[in-house]
């Protein structure tokens, strides 16, 4: 089932990068015999350099482009190019229920057209474009009660298309009376481990403007303060639920730190920096008090979570789940660890030597901080960090900032240490052979632009 999940997925963010990059003549100008470098390319296409970077990373990895050196041309997989919907874009604009909405009707063109492989050429790039639409209806199935009731609702045209659509994808069975099949029924079950890919709607429906116009006003906070790209809540309880295999890893470890005597030698504190959720601080806390002899002694050894996330949102809902257990709600940011140490302390956390430090997918995702000593060379490297305004941050740069974060958490973590959880890029080939069982296209392209 990861592989049908990670098909759809993959579909969905890179969908709308084929298309802006076919509009905007990136395949056109990779039809040349000797192919184009990247600052060519982003030169005569007017484009961001770091996102162009990410849009040829993805293309590569996909097949629609190779790489010679420093050099791309096209791939095999370009050959659907032209035949890709031009007006994909509708499937990413709606920001509404799909098919309990007022408007289910708009989908029977798109199911049409799913139902005839979307009239391209290779089943792969039809598995792509099932991803558009079919990801974001799995979700709104998965979130209602009766799914195949809210099939039931849809006009009899929408309806028959659907029913048609899932069947021939193995879903359902039975047109007549129809029912999920043990593969339907699984994708469902999982299916929300989508959620993170779906929260960057808004921003994957401003593909053109990210590759090749105002990027910076992609990523505009609204009048509230809230974030334009994505849908946060929905981004914090689709992490909280993929990242719990991951979890669970994390917490073998975090049992380990409460496994010695005496207790009052153990952390008295569980810190973890964008919380998220609050699921990892949950799920710790729980480890301790079913599986370490301090859990049963909680009453004489008390144990305080702190949750710390730049995001208000995220600090809610943390608040929402950690409710009835001990904790510390406090916004920081993981650039500056001293200045979280002294908002602690206003708060009463005298001794930050107590303090188990955990965090789990942070790190690659804060906002860049230029190095402030001489940059040291790391060679070669092929992952892709991109700065504010687009441009492409020197993959030197971008290594020792991350040692210089370090070396500033190294200051402040105490005698417990710190347990990450931690992702990493793929070369594109590997990536590319891997695609059922990785997630590397879409998380390498949706977490670069």
């Amino acid at each position: 089932m990861l592989d049908v999940m990670n098909r759809l997925a993959h579909g969905y963010v890179a969908s709308p990068v084929l298309l802006a990059c076919e509009v905007h003549g990136l395949f056109a100008a990779l039809e040349a015999d000797d192919g184009r470098s990247q600052h060519e390319l982003a030169v005569a296409l007017r484009a961001n350099p770091g996102h162009l970077q990410v849009a040829l990373r993805t293309l590569e990895t996909l097949g629609w482009v190779r790489r010679d050196g420093d050099r791309f041309g096209l791939g095999q997989g370009s050959a659907d190019r032209r035949r890709l919907p031009r007006d994909l874009g509708a499937l990413y604009a709606a920001d509404r229920p799909a098919l309990a909405g007022p408007d289910a009707a708009e989908l029977r063109p798109w199911l049409a057209r799913a139902l005839r492989d979307w009239d391209v050429a290779t089943a792969s790039t039809a598995q792509l474009l099932d991803g558009a639409l079919l990801m974001p209806l799995l979700l709104e199935l998965q979130a209602c009660d009766d799914q195949l009731a809210l099939i039931d609702r849809l006009d009899p045209e929408s309806r028959a298309d659907l029913i048609a659509l899932l069947t021939a994808r193995g879903w359902l069975e039975r047109a007549d009376a129809p029912a999920w099949t043990s593969a339907g029924a699984a994708l469902l079950d999982r299916i929300y481990g989508c959620a993170t890919v779906a929260s960057y709607r808004p921003m994957l429906n401003q593909m053109d403007a990210l590759i090749f116009g105002d990027c910076d006003a992609v990523f505009q906070r609204r009048a509230d303060g809230s974030e334009g790209h994505v849908d946060r809540i929905l981004n914090v309880l689709g992490s909280g639920f993929q990242h719990k295999r991951y979890f669970d890893e994390a917490c073998s470890a975090i049992r380990e730190a409460f496994a010695y005597e005496p207790l009052d030698a153990q952390p008295r504190y569980i810190m973890d920096i964008g919380c998220g959720d609050g699921a990892l601080l949950k799920a710790a806390y729980e480890t301790v008090l079913a599986g370490t002899s301090r859990g049963q002694a909680l009453d004489r050894f008390p144990l305080t979570l702190i949750a710390v996330d730049l995001n208000a949102q995220a600090l809610a809902e943390t608040a929402r789940t950690l409710d009835g257990l001990p904790h510390i709600l406090v916004a920081g940011d993981i650039d500056e660890p001293a200045e979280i140490l002294h908002k602690l302390r206003e708060q009463g956390v005298e001794d930050p030597d107590a303090i188990l430090h955990v965090r789990s997918f942070l790190d690659h995702d804060r906002p860049f901080r230029g190095p402030d000593r001489e940059v040291q060379p790391v060679g070669a490297s092929r992952a892709v960090s991109v700065a504010a305004d687009g441009g492409l941050i020197p993959p030197d740069d971008a290594m020792q900032s991350l040692a210089e974060l370090f070396e500033r958490w190294a200051a402040v973590i105490g005698r417990h240490g710190l347990v990450a959880l931690e992702v990493h890029a793929l070369d594109p080939d590997v990536a590319g052979r891997f695609s059922a069982e990785a997630e590397s296209i879409h998380f390498d392209a949706y977490h670069g632009f």
